[in-house]
């Protein structure tokens, strides 16, 4: 009987944030013709941070967890900022279901600025996500690059 309310929370939680991503989605954020895989990817996080198992950490220190492949997902389709978002509902999620237990602070504070030189190096390497070398590299209508 616990476990209802929390459920029923992440349920409205994971109808929210769809829907803010069908609406950035409408905006033509974070690229145009994206918003299914934006959805797609939130619910997917939602998903990964209610039903996974907290692992033990003498066991399995060197897992990685089942909402880093959603978070990694998104930055490869979507660029960082999208990538920080999905890492964001993820991160709610995991804190609407674990209520009961302690986070530390140092661990939640990881977790939020994680994102922050992910989508750095990103920016500096290769530009966004999605577009090739090639087309980086067109030559303009005059000759240069």
């Amino acid at each position: 009987m616990g476990s209802r309310p929390r459920y029923s929370g992440v349920v409205a939680f994971a109808a929210l944030a769809i829907g803010a991503g069908v609406l950035l989605g409408l905006a033509g954020w974070p690229q145009p013709h994206r918003m299914l895989e934006l959805c797609a990817l939130i619910l997917a996080a939602v998903l990964a941070s209610a039903l996974a198992m907290q692992p033990s950490i003498t066991k399995d220190w060197a897992t990685m967890p089942p909402s880093f492949v959603v978070d990694f997902t998104a930055l490869l389709l979507l660029g960082p900022y999208a990538m920080a978002l999905v890492a964001a509902v993820g991160m709610a999620t995991q804190a609407i279901t674990d209520s009961h237990r302690s986070h530390p602070l140092q661990r939640v504070l990881v977790n939020a600025v994680t994102p922050g030189p992910v989508a750095m190096a990103c920016h500096t390497s290769s530009g966004v996500p999605g577009t090739s070398v090639s087309t980086v590299m067109e030559r303009r209508p005059d000759g240069s690059f």
